[in-house]
């Protein structure tokens, strides 16, 4: 399963469920935007894994299973197109 996202504000896109399995990162388009992968905590509420003020490629390894997102924090101009899994 994957995630695409586009963001040309701030907000948070849908989440996905991810497993123990390494998951690709890709985050593109960033000129002045704040970018944070999220995971739901136990409690509900959503906490930041990792922070990009700038385009990423990576592979998160065996991360912690459970439901991930990405949420546009802050932005000022452009489009930032995110991808998580796949």
């Amino acid at each position: 399963m994957s995630l695409s996202s586009t963001f040309t504000g701030t907000g948070a896109s849908t989440a996905i469920q991810v497993g123990k399995e390494p998951t690709a990162v890709s985050i593109n388009g960033i000129t002045t935007a704040t970018i944070e992968l999220q995971r739901q905590t136990i409690a509900g509420t959503w906490a930041a894994v990792k922070e990009y003020t700038a385009d990423a490629e990576e592979v998160l390894e065996g991360g912690r299973p459970g439901q991930y997102r990405f949420e546009c924090t802050a932005w000022t101009s452009g489009t930032v197109v995110c991808e998580l899994g796949g």
